[in-house]
């Protein structure tokens, strides 16, 4: 099996080749998915998300200054995203909105684990 973003199942088109490269061309440098919804986050500075059974776009989350790098599905209908801005954000997806911003990091966030049951989170990136 591939390992290219755009063929993690060999039965499935994987939301479509997801979604054919985050609507059409744009690199696609994070996926996240859930039970029931897969997120992408892009060089456009975009993070979208999907419906996993009718591959439908659900909602676009816009708040991020640069190229989107880590995506994480939560419980509770929440994500997470980090960037190229150094900003980590937490998004209430069933409003579409950014409820909390984390920091502003000097540099670009490349790594990120959030645990869920106590609400830690660890975020490293490039030093300045």
């Amino acid at each position: 099996m591939d390992c290219s973003p755009d063929s993690w199942k060999e039965d499935d088109d994987y939301l479509d080749k997801a979604k054919y490269r985050h609507l059409v061309g744009k690199t696609v440098r994070a996926i996240s998915s859930d039970r029931g919804k897969v997120v992408s986050g892009s060089d456009d500075q975009s993070v979208l998300v999907w419906d996993k059974q009718t591959t439908q776009l659900l909602e676009e989350l816009k708040g991020h200054d640069a190229q989107v790098s880590i995506v994480r599905m939560l419980s509770g209908e929440r994500v997470l995203t980090a960037a190229h801005d150094g900003t980590v954000k937490m998004w209430d997806v069933r409003t579409d909105t950014c409820v909390a911003t984390v920091g502003r990091c000097s540099s670009a966030v490349l790594c990120m684990e959030y645990d869920d049951s106590t609400g830690i989170l660890a975020a490293g990136g490039r030093d300045a």
